[in-house]
């Protein structure tokens, strides 16, 4: 049977390339709000996309990292055998779930009062 060659690994550049442009994002977005305008856009509704573009295209890069990475994984483990969990992704795959479920209560607070 022939094996698929094992993908080279990822480079965590894609990851902080992500992280760095949503920080980059939110800074223009609250230099516009202070009208004190850097290099952005006098126009809110311009900063309004410009923020969401960053967020949308930076979650994109660190998705794109975690796919590959999930592929490198996956190759690895078949051919030394299967992964077992380490207790700090349980602990932060909790951690994850406790931060969505406050957002999640924060927005339903902010709503009702």
């Amino acid at each position: 049977m022939v094996e698929d060659p094992i993908p080279k690994k990822p480079s965590a550049v894609l990851g902080w390339l992500g992280i760095l442009v949503i920080i980059v994002g939110f800074f223009v977005y609250v230099s516009s709000i202070s009208w004190t305008g850097w290099f952005v856009p006098i126009v809110p509704k311009w900063a309004d996309y410009m923020c969401y573009s960053s967020l949308f295209l930076g979650t994109g890069l660190m998705i794109w990292y975690l796919a590959l990475q999930h592929r490198y994984q996956e190759a690895i483990e078949s051919h030394n055998g299967k992964k077992k969990w380490k207790w700090w992704q349980i602990i932060l795959g909790f951690l994850a779930m406790d931060v969505v479920l406050g957002i999640f209560l924060l927005l339903y607070n902010s709503l009702t009062n």
